[in-house]
């Protein structure tokens, strides 16, 4: 038989095997089925979809084209014994059914063995590349697993992975051991998270925990308790890692440490509360400045006035040498008042400065200043003055400041003390400091004020609301003094005790002036 001949042979037989093929499909994929089912491989009949779709289809492809190459479309899905089991179940299935539908020749028996052979020999070939792509898969796998662990391991932040349903610990990183006071990890695993959450937010964790579960991420701060039992607010991101289905698998969080991030914001917090209490205090000191001037104003009125009138009758009368003798004095003495009021006004301003007064230094013995100032007050008070002095005190002081320190207090003590009361003046010495004390009876100074009162322009509130005027300069002026010397000044006041002002000098106050003879911006 020549060439041409042998391929027409071969045409033919092929077109009747696949005739036959498309004749007997259904018959050979029932077939194919019951064998399978018969051998113990059912749960393959869907894993081979190639066997029930289009058996007729890939067997005539494989006959009019002996160059196409078959591939499977999933080898990994089985094992390679189950890959030859399934193809000598298919051969025994097609000769058993084209056998049935006549006489198959050698042809077309060498033919469907051919095609067979093949189908099994592609297969291996797709299932020994997929045991590689499995491999490489695999690897992949493991390289992405150490970088996790890595970072797991050596993340800053507490990392864990709990069980979703009662967060049961199954892996904690260092960083969550050693936040949480731990030694290792032993002590946390199986443990619920719960137990680290302190009591005043442990009635959140279940919200939180069900926030997770419904969202991809939540985030929320609640506080956390070391094993020592000390706290601490904690920054939480969670996440519900779930399988295809949508069902939980782990509950995995990380945690961080917000202690200092929270200090931070109670510092801004306190910062804002200071300055707006500055703020508060600068309208307050704007409003009493503004009532000060108004004070100022009419009291520097009152001397200047008498003043002017006085010089004007002596104008009126300068050839009456009475009318000098007896004006003179009023006019000096209007001038004086000005002029303390004046100078009273520019101490205290020195003093909110922060500058000391300009005081002069000499030797003295204190119970004669002071007894000198009360001769003069007590033709104002009517004799309610009382001085207890055991001894003469001699040191180094100011006179002009401790009359001035006097002259105040026992105004004060006169102005809001109770009428017609004695207002006693004691002094004492103890080793090398000297006190002074004022007393007066009387409505106590509420201790809330005991500081304030000796501010600028500012006044108790009873005296604020009483009718007793001032500008709220004298106990400025007091305690500048006293400063001024090295000393200082403080209050007591009670109900059953009356009010006393001390005032506590060193012996010598000569070693606590600046260089500086000028006092100019000399800072205290």
């Amino acid at each position: 038989m020549n060439e041409h001949s042998k391929k027409t042979s071969d045409s033919t037989d092929a077109e009747l095997l696949s005739a036959k093929l498309t004749h007997a499909h259904d018959k050979i994929i029932q077939l194919f089925e019951l064998r399978l089912k018969e051998h113990g491989f059912s749960s393959l009949i869907k894993a081979t979809p190639l066997f029930h779709t289009s058996l007729a289809q890939i067997l005539m492809g494989q006959l009019q084209n002996q160059t196409s190459t078959y591939k499977a479309e999933d080898p990994g899905e089985y094992s390679l014994k189950e890959i030859f089991n399934l193809y000598s179940l298919l051969r025994i299935a097609v000769f058993e059914v084209l056998r049935e539908e006549g006489p198959l020749s050698d042809k077309q028996t060498d033919l469907i063995f051919n095609m067979l052979q093949k189908m099994v020999a592609d297969s291996a070939d797709g299932f020994e590349q997929g045991i590689k792509n499995q491999k490489e898969t695999q690897l992949t796998i493991n390289e992405t697993l150490e970088q996790m662990d890595f970072l797991f391991q050596y993340s800053g932040w507490g990392l864990i992975i709990a069980e979703p349903k009662n967060h049961t610990l199954l892996s904690v990183n260092p960083a969550f051991i050693e936040m949480h006071g731990y030694a290792s990890a032993d002590e946390l695993i199986g443990k619920p998270l719960s137990m680290l959450i302190a009591p005043e937010s442990a009635h959140e964790f279940p919200g939180h925990s069900h926030i997770a579960h419904l969202k991809d991420h939540h985030h929320y701060e609640s506080i956390h308790v070391r094993q020592n039992g000390s706290v601490f607010p904690c920054s939480t991101d969670v996440v519900e890692v779930k399988d295809r289905n949508g069902n939980p698998l782990y509950y995995v969080a990380n945690f961080q440490d917000i202690t200092t991030l929270s200090q931070a914001n109670e510092s801004q917090s306190h910062f804002l509360t200071l300055a707006r209490m500055d703020l508060d205090k600068l309208k307050q000191e704007r409003q009493i400045r503004e009532k000060f001037v108004d004070t100022l104003t009419h009291d520097l009125r009152n001397p200047l006035s008498s003043a002017r009138a006085a010089a004007e009758l002596l104008i009126r009368h300068k050839e009456k040498s009475d009318s000098l003798d007896r004006l003179a004095p009023m006019i000096i003495t209007s001038i004086d008042r000005a002029d303390k009021m004046i100078q009273d006004l520019l101490d205290a301003n020195r003093i909110r400065a922060g500058q000391f007064l300009p005081i002069e230094i000499v030797n003295c013995d204190l119970k004669s200043v002071v007894t000198d100032a009360l001769n003069g007050l007590n033709l104002i008070y009517e004799d309610r003055l009382v001085l207890v002095a055991d001894k003469a005190i001699d040191g180094f002081w100011c006179c002009k400041g401790l009359r001035r320190v006097i002259e105040n207090l026992v105004s004060n003590a006169a102005k809001y003390g109770s009428a017609n009361t004695p207002i006693t003046v004691s002094l004492s010495q103890h080793d090398q400091k000297v006190e002074i004390n004022v007393h007066n009876e009387g409505k106590c100074i509420p201790q809330s004020e005991h500081a304030r009162i000796f501010e600028n322009f500012s006044r108790g509130k009873s005296a604020e609301t009483g009718s007793q005027k001032g500008w709220g300069l004298g106990l400025t002026l007091v305690r500048g003094i006293a400063e001024a010397h090295g000393g200082s000044a403080r209050v007591f006041s009670a109900v059953d005790a009356g009010t006393t002002f001390t005032i506590e000098l060193p012996l010598d106050a000569r070693p606590y002036q600046p260089h500086d003879e000028s006092f100019e911006g000399h800072s205290r």
